[in-house]
């Protein structure tokens, strides 16, 4: 066995030289754009947009992917996508906070209905019925709020929210080579408004 692994040390003498001389002569940018060398996250391009992504499921965020334990930076938003037909959340990661949305994408816009859960862990005291900017960034605007559904009583009701007006712009958002969240379907029971 010793004598198998020294006859191997001049090849592998060998392979770190040539990684070597090759590391050296490859261009630095060629090298940071290198399949393996891409980062988990880009911007949307000037003219791309949710309206012309193809039907699949995607997690877009206000900030790159951290590349790390969590499951997104900044605000995200988490949908499937099925023609012009959008479904999914809109939310901060690795928290309780986030309101479901379905509608319809135009360019970077998603419009159409909103479903939230109040509940002792996440209480909305107040349902908008005028427009409302649900996220401190701004990208969420929702209006005409109405408890669906309660649930339980004093410190353990849940009330089941819908808004029949909500626009998202998720403009200059990152998205994601993998979604990382929960998916949609898991935390959004569109059932309890119909």
């Amino acid at each position: 066995m010793l004598r198998s692994l020294q006859s191997l040390t001049p090849i592998r003498s060998g392979v770190l030289i040539t990684l070597s001389a090759l590391l050296m002569t490859y261009p630095l940018t060629r090298a940071l754009t290198h399949p393996l060398m891409v980062a988990h996250s880009q911007v949307l391009a000037q003219g791309d947009s949710i309206a012309t992504l193809p039907d699949s499921y995607y997690q877009l965020c206000s900030k790159p992917d951290p590349m790390n334990w969590q499951d997104g930076a900044g605000v995200c938003f988490n949908f499937n996508k099925t023609g012009q037909n959008i479904e999914g959340y809109y939310g901060y990661p690795n928290s309780d906070e986030f309101v479901c949305i379905r509608g319809t994408a135009n360019a970077n816009l998603i419009q159409g209905e909103g479903l939230a859960l109040s509940w002792p862990g996440n209480v909305w005291y107040k349902i908008p019925d005028s427009e409302l900017t649900w996220d401190a960034e701004g990208h969420l605007k929702i209006l005409q709020g109405e408890i669906v559904r309660s649930e339980g009583k004093g410190e353990e009701r849940m009330d089941w929210l819908r808004f029949h007006q909500v626009v998202l712009d998720v403009s200059n958002f990152y998205r994601y080579r993998l979604p990382k969240m929960t998916s949609p379907s898991k935390l959004c029971n569109w059932k309890t408004i119909r």
